[in-house]
C-alpha cells in the first residue's frame, strides 16, 4: 500500500512540474512598468484584472506597431480600443494613453 501511495504522489509531483506557473493578474492601480518609446509614462492597470505582461504587450503594440489602422483618434485591434487624447484632454483625464476591452482598462500615466 505504501508503494502505491508513493507512486501516486510521484505522479502528482511530475504533473505539477509540467504545468506552467500561474500568471499573476494585475489589479486596479497596479504599476506595470515604463511604456515603450516614443510614449513616456508608466503603464497602469486602471480597472479589471489583466496581467502586467499582457498590459505591457497591448500598450507596446499600440505605441510601436505601424501596421495598426487608425480610425480617427482610435485604434482597434484584438478586441482592444486604444487612443491618445490631445494634450489638454490628457491633463483633464489624467492619462496620456488608454486601452480598454470589456472591464479591463490600461493607461499610461505621467
Amino acid at each position: 500500500m505504501w508503494i502505491r501511495h508513493c507512486a501516486g504522489l510521484a505522479a502528482l509531483i511530475a504533473i505539477g512540474a509540467l504545468m506552467p506557473p500561474a500568471v499573476a493578474l494585475g489589479r486596479a492601480g497596479e504599476e506595470c512598468g515604463p511604456a515603450a518609446a516614443p510614449q513616456a509614462g508608466t503603464v497602469i492597470v486602471a480597472a479589471g484584472t489583466i496581467s502586467c505582461a499582457d498590459a505591457m504587450a497591448v500598450i507596446n503594440r499600440y505605441v510601436t506597431d505601424p501596421s495598426l489602422v487608425r480610425d480617427g483618434e482610435w485604434v482597434h485591434f484584438d478586441d482592444w480600443d486604444c487612443w491618445t487624447p490631445a494634450p489638454d484632454q490628457s491633463s483633464m483625464n489624467g492619462f496620456a494613453t488608454e486601452c480598454s476591452r470589456g472591464v479591463d482598462d490600461i493607461q499610461i500615466r505621467h
